[in-house]
């Protein structure tokens, strides 16, 4: 028989990561955020210090390690507390994108890229969305 249950320290990321939403993301912030089109610096330092951007990178080139699973775990409470989605897509396109780029990368791109993605201090994107993405 399969199980298909949650581990128990995979509920309590979720847990924390839905306590986190309900203070730091309040409805009028989602709103705020919209409105405004874009995330506020002191959200994003706030994924980073949760450890969710990049969280599917190995630690040793600054992510948590986790899994995929609870990476959706992240990515559903996120969509939970963001009717915008901007916040959740952002999580996404940092997860997935910084995976391969992580596995494929050179140590400097490592350095120079990956790794300021993980603190937020840097953005991965593919610009295959976007209007004006070149």
């Amino acid at each position: 028989m399969v199980n298909f249950a949650f581990s128990e320290e995979q509920n309590l990321f979720r847990k924390a990561v839905r306590e986190w939403c309900e203070k730091e993301l309040p409805l009028e912030k989602i709103r705020e955020m919209d409105s405004k089109g874009e995330i506020p610096t002191e959200i994003i330092k706030g994924l980073s210090n949760l450890g969710l951007l990049l969280m599917t990178i190995p630690e040793e080139h600054g992510g948590a390690g986790a899994d995929w699973t609870t990476a959706c775990i992240a990515a559903e409470e996120l969509g939970y507390a963001d009717i915008s989605i901007a916040l959740p897509v952002l999580f996404l396109v940092e997860n997935s994108w910084g995976f391969v780029l992580n596995k494929y990368c050179t140590e400097q791109v490592r350095e120079e890229v990956v790794r300021k993605a993980a603190k937020g201090e840097a953005f991965i994107g593919i610009a295959s969305t976007e209007t004006g993405g070149a």
